[in-house]
């Protein structure tokens, strides 16, 4: 049973998955892959929640033998601080801030809207708060010692100033922001497999300044960490 290897960017998914250096990736077109043992599926998902959404209804709709999610690629950080450019970190639950009813500052509060996205039996109803479990050994994943974790929301446009990501950390409890995480995260709770999902600060959340970015460093980071976490 393979585990998909998700990632929104052929350039992301390369650098967790260096077999697959000079292969033309298209998006959302699994690609098999038999590495240091593992049975994996490589796939690109597109940018953003409305392809990452799309992306994992098709594989997951067409491929009823994958057995997990290893969803990856680069974040912005809500503090250098806590997560400087270049961390590593685990995303312990997904945000989805712009489902609900928005207010005039772009922040919306789901649970006015009454509407939960999913409602599963026996558990919480899921507005705009998706916790992911760590469940890395269920899947095989060898995670570095001391690996941070933190929260993250998922936007579909990025936050380009500092007064929205101001705003956005004011409301939500989050370190990351990505374009992808919280679809890929509930497609997979909806199906009931296991999701784990890791993020390389690539930038500071609305950062005009160069210095504030390094995504080549970041890319960097993924292709010297992400092969040992999927070394069985």
């Amino acid at each position: 049973m393979p585990l998909l290897v998700t990632a929104a960017t052929g350039s992301e998914l390369t650098a967790a998955l260096p077999p697959l250096q000079g292969r033309e990736l298209p998006e959302q077109q699994a690609i098999p892959l038999t590495w240091r043992g593992r049975e994996l599926l490589a796939y690109v998902t597109g940018v953003g929640p409305v392809n990452a959404a799309l992306a994992l209804g098709l594989i997951l709709g067409a491929r009823t033998d994958i057995h997990g999610v290893l969803n990856t690629g680069l974040a912005g950080s809500f503090d250098l601080d806590a997560l400087p450019l270049g961390a590593l970190a685990l995303v312990t639950e997904e945000i989805l801030p712009e489902y609900g009813l928005c207010s005039d500052c772009g922040i919306s509060d789901a649970q006015a809207l009454r509407f939960p996205q999913w409602n599963p039996r026996d558990q919480e109803p899921v507005f705009a708060h998706l916790p992911l479990p760590d469940c890395a050994a269920e899947l095989g994943l060898s995670l570095p010692a001391g690996l941070a974790r933190a929260s993250s929301l998922t936007v579909a446009g990025v936050s380009a100033t500092p007064a929205r990501a101001r705003a956005l950390r004011s409301a939500f409890p989050a370190l990351l922001e990505n374009m992808e995480g919280f679809a890929v995260a509930l497609a997979c709770a909806r199906r009931g497999i296991p999701c784990v999902e890791l993020r390389c600060v690539s930038n500071l959340v609305s950062a005009q300044e160069a210095r504030l970015r390094d995504f080549s460093g970041a890319l960097r980071v993924m292709a010297a960490t992400l092969p040992d976490i999927l070394n069985p």
